[in-house]
């Protein structure tokens, strides 16, 4: 790790992780919502969908 570059990219992603209060992995960001431990597969899925409906429906007044 003597390339400034990976260094300077390790250094950002640990302050990152630092402000979403993250501090074991795995650790996922789906939405607003931070995962900090392993989850099974349904459980994602649904957490997926969620967001995803979330979106859509803020975008929903918005025109493109």
């Amino acid at each position: 790790m003597q390339d400034p570059a990976i260094a300077d990219e390790l250094a950002r992603v640990r302050a990152l992780a630092k402000g979403l209060h993250i501090d074991r992995t795995p650790a996922l960001v789906v939405g607003d919502i931070v995962i900090a431990h392993l989850v099974d597969m349904a459980s994602l899925q649904r957490l997926l969908a969620d967001a995803r409906s979330k979106r859509a429906g803020s975008r929903a007044g918005q025109h493109l």
